[in-house]
Order: structure tokens, then C-alpha cells, then sequence
């Protein structure tokens, strides 16, 4: 008896076509005029209109560099502890590093939620346990959260899966 081979659970798609479709949702949010967060920052603290991916003189007319590559350049040197996440841009302070010698400025960060519940099932929409809602949540909230449903193992065994 020939071994039978199981029906694929989904369609892969090719790494090439996958590749190509971020590509295209790229393009889609510049033709949209879609600003990363770092790159407006940038601009509007050095008073540089930003007219497009290509702009340049960030750093005065014989700055030849995108204003894009700078921001990317500062993210890289940046590192982020675990839920940090992007505030925005400000000049450095004396003695402050960006870890490039060329950009006088550093990331502004904040911690970021410590849990993210997801919105309901759109097909089958049903209450979490306890009837916990869907949102961020910071660490005072996650407090509160777990001080509310302490006697509440299902709700406790959800927030456990969640974070």
C-alpha cells in the first residue's frame, strides 16, 4: 500500500513572490505619501521640508546623503531594551552618544504596552475569560489586571498565554 501524503494545510508562496508583495505594499504607502516616523522627525527638527524619499541636505546643502539612510543610520546604532518602542528624535545633550559621530541626535523611547490583547474573532466572536477586553496594556494595567482575576484561574491562564 502506496503511503498516502497529506493535503498541505495552506499554499506557500514563493520567498521571490512573498518579497515582491512587500515591495509593492512599500511603494503603496510612499505613493500614499507615508512618512517613517524617523524620517519626519528628522526633517521637522532640522527644519528640512521633506518632498520625498530622495531629499537630502539634512545636515546643510553639501549633505548629499537621503534623509531616509540618516534615520536608518541613528535606528541602527540604537539599541532598544525589551518594550521600548520609538517616541521620536531629539538633538543629543553634551555627553550623550548616538554611536555615530555624524548625528547630533538620539532616539527619544518609552516603554511600550506589556501586553497587547488581540480583538475578538471577527468569524466566531466570543468574550475572553473573565471577560477581559481587547487593547494595550501597561504595566499598571497588567497590575490591576492580575489583581482582578487572582482568583480567576481561567482569566489568570489567559493573561499567562497572552504575555
Amino acid at each position: 500500500m502506496p503511503a498516502q501524503v497529506p493535503e498541505p494545510v495552506r499554499a506557500v508562496k514563493p520567498q521571490s513572490e512573498y518579497v515582491e508583495d512587500v515591495k509593492r505594499q512599500i511603494r503603496k504607502f510612499i505613493d500614499e505619501g507615508y512618512v517613517p516616523p524617523t524620517v519626519k522627525t528628522f526633517s521637522e527638527l532640522q527644519h528640512v521640508a521633506y518632498t520625498g524619499e530622495y531629499t537630502t541636505g539634512l545636515f546643510g546643502e553639501g549633505d548629499r546623503e537621503m534623509v531616509d539612510q540618516h534615520a536608518w543610520r541613528l535606528l541602527n546604532y540604537t539599541s532598544f531594551a525589551p518594550g521600548e518602542v520609538y517616541v521620536g528624535v531629539r538633538y543629543a545633550k553634551e555627553g550623550e552618544d548616538s554611536g555615530d559621530s555624524r548625528i547630533p541626535m538620539v532616539i527619544i523611547k518609552k516603554i511600550g504596552p506589556l501586553l497587547i490583547i488581540p480583538d475578538y474573532d471577527p468569524i466566531e466572536p466570543k468574550p475572553y475569560p473573565g471577560d477581559i477586553k481587547p487593547g494595550y496594556y501597561g504595566k499598571d494595567e497588567v497590575d490591576a489586571l492580575l489583581t482582578k482575576y487572582v482568583d480567576n484561574p481561567e482569566a489568570m491562564q489567559f493573561l499567562h498565554d497572552m504575555m
